[in-house]
């Protein structure tokens, strides 16, 4: 109750009451562009130290930085070159605390990036495997990895994630592929047909299609319109098949907040559906 009064009392226009008991997380609980012009300044010198906008709460600073770190889809690769395949593994496996442990699995040769891609898994500090996670080794045997079910924690979250993304920008750059996937279009018979395609492939879609994909329930979900409706419930249905563990929250909001309820009980489902991928 002391957290909400300090907060209520940053939002008191023209009072600046409390501002100085807030924190520094306090303060990334909200957004400097809507506090009093008082409490401006000091809103503003907390999200700097903090590393978010300004006009974002910390959560929503987190979510959109997180946004941006889904696994990268990889091309089916080139014609395995076994010297730089058996390089990349003892480079990544060196890396890890029980070398002897690594399992690899999906990995692939990038010949136009000279690069070599996939997961790896080893044990960790208490001898328990921790779980597969992205690698690239990219020309002159610079290694990132990246593990979408790690926390940043703290402090330190928001450089935390900054490094996360810089790992998966770089895994993306060396792996993905190259050819841009077109849009999804705007009228929702359309995009059906679209969808009906994307339903064909196997695993998770790239990047940029779940986010499409997304974009559009989340432009749409007020619409009660038979049309768009039925779109939205293919494209739930769509990432329930194919969708990614970092869009699970989006898909909760749709769940929660679809004018219709088919929308959003095929959301809530496609949420379930996610949240339980690696």
């Amino acid at each position: 109750m002391k957290r909400i009064a300090m907060l209520t009392a940053v939002f008191c226009l023209g009072s600046a009451v409390g501002a100085e008991s807030l924190t520094d997380d306090q303060w990334g609980e909200t957004r400097c562009d809507l506090v009093s012009q008082e409490n401006r300044e000091p809103c503003m010198a907390a999200h700097a130290r903090l590393g978010i906008p300004s006009d974002k709460t910390a959560a929503a600073a987190a979510s959109a930085l997180m946004a941006v770190t889904a696994a990268a889809e990889p091309t089916n690769g080139d014609k395995p070159d076994v010297a730089e395949v058996a390089r990349a593994k003892k480079i990544v496996a060196d890396r890890m605390k029980d070398p002897a442990s690594v399992l690899f699995k999906d990995v692939i040769y990038i010949k136009e990036k000279q690069a070599v891609c996939g997961s790896v898994n080893a044990k960790n500090s208490y001898g328990a495997y921790s779980g597969y996670e992205q690698f690239a080794v990219g020309p002159g045997g610079s290694v990132h990895t990246f593990d979408g079910d790690a926390t940043c924690y703290g402090a330190e979250k928001y450089a935390c994630l900054k490094r996360k993304i810089a790992d998966i920008q770089a895994i993306k750059e060396n792996c993905s592929s190259t050819t841009p996937e077109p849009m999804l279009p705007g009228d929702p018979k359309e995009l059906r047909a679209r969808v009906d395609k994307l339903g064909e492939g196997d695993g998770a879609m790239s990047w940029a299609s779940q986010e499409d994909a997304m974009t559009w329930l989340e432009r749409n979900q007020a619409s009660t319109d038979g049309e768009v409706v039925k779109a939205m419930v293919d494209l739930c249905d769509l990432m329930s098949n194919r969708g990614s563990k970092p869009f699970a929250a989006r898909l909760a909001a749709i769940e929660k907040n679809a004018a219709e309820k088919k929308v959003r009980s095929e959301c809530g489902d496609a949420r379930e559906e996610v949240e339980d991928r690696d």
